[in-house]
């Protein structure tokens, strides 16, 4: 039986009532089997049944007030029931959906952790020097296409998209050297737009991050930034109809005192499937607030890595 929002409201209303005056409820319920009792024995002394054996008018009133009553507890109490488990299973499902959010990213911090290791017990074998360690073993770019390939990992997970294919993580950072904007990594996104034009125009996503409109940008459905006027469709988007989600976040290298040593702009893109539901907002809170800080951190410690290595070169250039 399907209830509409009037119904709703008023068994709610009844059920809060019963409950609250709890102990005038339980007398109501019990004076139904009282009453017939009390007709059984008096029915006829005080004319509440007639010599026919039918009731009288005063004793069929006061039944069926008292029949509505007893019903309208039953139906209000039903109903509470029925909301209370379907509350408990969304609560179960939330729950469910946290745990295994903190599994996917876990399971990723231990797949980096565990290259990264072999990675460093690789180049400890080959016994070099410690500088030649230090200039083989901090490569930003190689581990970053491991953490990016995690990150990739996770969302798909986290969300019905199947094809990671579908899912594109993209870094645009401005050079520490020439103060030029380059993708730093890009994963099948913006394929046929120059990062000049992504930079500049104000039809683009990530210029609403340089421009200070905001720091963190998040459409799950693409169309509505589109219409907004804030989204520049790459040619993936015209394959699959401008369906998918778009998100960019200021992650810029900075100190406590705001100085700005490597400006970036993290960009992730889906194709044909949405990461989540405009309304989903579970889903939008694990996104935001626990998948994507548990990633942009280590992203930010290899962009500190890049910044050193290319004031690194700029010095030895300088020499």
């Amino acid at each position: 039986m399907i209830l509409k929002g009037g119904s709703k409201l008023a068994f709610k209303k009844i059920y809060s009532f019963f409950n609250k005056h709890w102990i005038l409820t339980a007398i109501i319920i019990t004076i139904p089997n009282y009453w017939f009792i009390f007709l059984q024995f008096y029915g006829k002394t005080f004319e509440l049944i007639k010599e026919s054996g039918e009731l009288s008018y005063l004793s069929s009133a006061v039944f069926y007030i008292l029949f509505l009553i007893s019903l309208s507890f039953a139906l209000s109490k039903a109903y509470e029931d029925r909301y209370n488990a379907n509350s408990y299973k969304s609560q179960l499902y939330n729950v469910k959906k946290q745990l295994n959010s903190y599994k996917f990213i876990l399971s990723s911090y231990n797949s980096i952790s565990t290259k990264e290791y072999s990675r460093i017990l690789s180049e400890l074998s080959l016994k070099k020097s410690i500088i030649e360690l230090l200039d083989t073993l901090i490569i930003p770019t190689t581990n970053l296409d491991n953490i990016i390939d995690e990150l990739t990992n996770v969302l798909s997970n986290f969300s019905k998209i199947t094809n990671k294919n579908d899912i594109a993580v993209s870094i645009i950072v401005k050079r520490p050297s020439s103060e030029e904007w380059v993708f730093y990594h890009s994963q099948n996104m913006y394929n046929n737009i120059s990062v000049n034009n992504i930079i500049n125009s104000s039809a683009s996503s990530v210029n609403q991050i340089i421009s200070g409109a905001c720091n963190t940008l998040f459409y799950p459905d693409k169309k509505s930034a589109l219409k907004k006027g804030i989204y520049l469709p790459d040619l993936k988007d015209k394959e699959f109809d401008v369906k998918g989600s778009i998100f960019c976040r200021n992650i810029s290298v900075s100190d406590m005192n705001q100085a700005i040593f490597v400006p970036a702009i993290l960009c992730i893109s889906t194709y044909g499937v949405q990461l989540c539901e405009n309304d989903d907002e579970l889903i939008k809170n694990l996104f935001l607030n626990q998948i994507i800080p548990s990633f942009e951190k280590i992203i930010k410690i290899q962009l500190s890595y890049y910044y050193i290595k290319n004031n690194e070169a700029k010095n030895e250039t300088a020499v």
